[in-house]
């Protein structure tokens, strides 16, 4: 995988939680352990947070 990774081959399996998926993600992808950490906790802001996504919140993962 690239330093991205590839995050199609790693589907969710039913019923595992974000945060499962945030960890099998970290063990298979050639990223930075923060990246994948920032990219998360971004996603469940928006998700669970009712944030809405921004530009700002996206260039935090440059």
């Amino acid at each position: 995988m690239g330093r991205r990774g590839k995050l199609w081959s790693l589907p969710f399996q039913e019923g595992e939680t974000l945060l499962k998926y945030e960890e099998k993600a970290a063990g298979a992808l050639d990223a930075p352990d923060a990246a994948l950490t920032d990219l998360f906790r971004i996603f469940r802001q928006i998700r669970y947070g009712g944030q809405k996504a921004s530009p700002e919140m996206l260039y935090r993962l440059r």
